[in-house]
């Protein structure tokens, strides 16, 4: 099992491992076959309870999981249903993101790749109250 294990604000936080990850993505895939089931907010929901757990995901899975779950991580109205549970937010780029995910999840792009060790490290963000609902 390959689980990358980081100490965030006195919390143990886990990636989420490729096993695990590749269940998620099926799970997701299912989840968007259901007719008459809100997609979003079951992912979200998802996420959620693994947040609860202190598992995230990356830039790249969150990338992946849009592209499964048919949003754009460009579009404002959809990055709330993935960037609070990014652990490496310094890696949301306005190449990937739109700038409201650079602003509220990214700092801004203060860290425009760069090096890991100058980047002061903190939680993702939370997500304002069901704002991935709009």
């Amino acid at each position: 099992m390959n689980i990358v294990i980081m100490e965030i604000s006195g919390i143990t936080c886990k990636i989420i491992s490729d096993e695990d990850y590749e269940d998620l993505v099926k799970t997701m895939i299912c989840i968007k076959k259901i007719p008459l089931i809100n997609v979003k907010k079951t992912v979200f929901n998802i996420m959620e309870d693994l947040k609860k757990k202190n598992f995230y995901i990356t830039v790249k899975m969150s990338l992946e999981i849009a592209k499964v779950i048919n949003i754009s991580m460009k579009e404002f109205k959809d990055i709330h249903i993935l960037c609070p549970f990014i652990l490496d937010w310094w890696n949301i780029w306005h190449d990937n993101f739109c700038s409201g995910a650079l602003c509220y999840y990214g700092n801004f792009g203060d860290y425009y790749k760069c090096e890991l060790s100058k980047i002061p490290l903190r939680l993702p963000n939370k997500v304002v109250d069901k704002t991935w609902e709009n």
